[in-house]
């Protein structure tokens, strides 16, 4: 009889192990799924954010071109100002020293 009933409780004991190994795959299958459906859609949230964000930079740094052209014509302007207005004070001095030394 002991033999029996070891033998019984031996099959419900595998039986349950079984069972919990099963339920455990399943859930860890489960689980896996829905981490997999969580890093596909943050991927892809990623993915358009970071377009977002790209696009915007890229508008910024467009007018960050656009600006230092700007900024570059003006030196260029101002260089060229500059050097029209160091030849006439040179001329100027050049005279004032011929009146002096007349």
């Amino acid at each position: 009889m002991k033999l029996v009933k070891k033998r019984i409780d031996h099959h419900h004991n595998q039986e349950k192990r079984d069972h919990e190994r099963d339920f455990s795959c399943l859930e860890l299958e489960a689980m896996e799924t829905e981490i997999e459906k969580l890093v596909v859609t943050t991927t892809k949230e990623d993915q358009e954010e970071e377009k977002e964000i790209s696009e915007e930079i890229s508008e910024r740094i467009q007018c960050s071109l656009v600006r230092s052209k700007k900024v570059e014509a003006a030196m260029e302007e101002l260089e060229e100002g500059l050097e029209g207005l160091f030849k006439v004070m040179i001329q100027a001095r050049v005279s004032l020293l011929n009146i002096l030394s007349t």
